[in-house]
């Protein structure tokens, strides 16, 4: 069985959705949580095991590249079963609209002809992955703390993974300005590579 990994735009709709029953009586602002893509593709990212750690770094380096902060975060885990059970198609390879890896390019799928009236389908699928979830020992939520992700992101740049991850000013900012402790271990560290390596060219 496949699993598909979608960021959570915002907690307190996560918060939102996990307590309300009657989904058309959401305020509008859950709605920014469908973020369709172009020709009615919802964009997801693929693992096959949810326990490869690797592999599910990559995806949430790819997912937070355009992420002006970094800061608490959720991914909601979809599989298979509860995309067909909601109507679904299952998700099929295809380009990101972002200048990503191959390697990382390669996770990235979209669940294609989602339309205006999926909408509610969609968020009470959402609703049902959170309510039916052990917030104690969760499977359908990923929740990393910032920290966590400030020291994702410094690792990837440390280990020179993908440049594009230099590119977000404004999240590399973030964490200089929120985990300055951390910021300053990684950034001496990847300061002296790159210095070693112009020295052995």
């Amino acid at each position: 069985m496949a699993y598909y990994i979608r960021k959570i735009k915002y907690e307190s709709n996560a918060d939102l959705l996990r307590s309300q029953t009657d989904i058309p009586e959401l305020f509008g602002d859950v709605i920014a949580e469908y973020n369709i893509s172009n020709n009615g593709d919802l964009s997801v990212w693929k693992i096959d095991d949810i326990k490869d750690k690797d592999t599910l770094e990559k995806i949430v380096l790819a997912i937070v590249i355009s992420t002006p902060v970094c800061e608490d975060t959720t991914f909601l885990i979809m599989d298979d079963d509860i995309l067909k059970k909601y109507g679904f198609e299952i998700p099929v390879k295809g380009a990101s609209g972002e200048n990503y890896c191959q390697e990382w390019e390669s996770l990235h799928y979209n669940i294609k002809n989602v339309r205006f009236k999926n909408i509610i389908t969609c968020l009470s699928m959402y609703r049902d992955l959170l309510q039916n979830d052990d917030l104690n020992s969760p499977k359908n939520i990923i929740y990393i703390n910032g920290a966590k992700l400030a020291e994702i992101i410094l690792k990837a740049l440390m280990n020179n993974t993908n440049n594009i991850l230099e590119r977000n000013i404004k999240c590399n900012k973030s964490i200089k300005e929120n985990y300055t402790e951390l910021y300053s271990k990684y950034d001496q560290a990847i300061k002296q590579k790159r210095k070693n390596l112009k020295q052995m060219s």
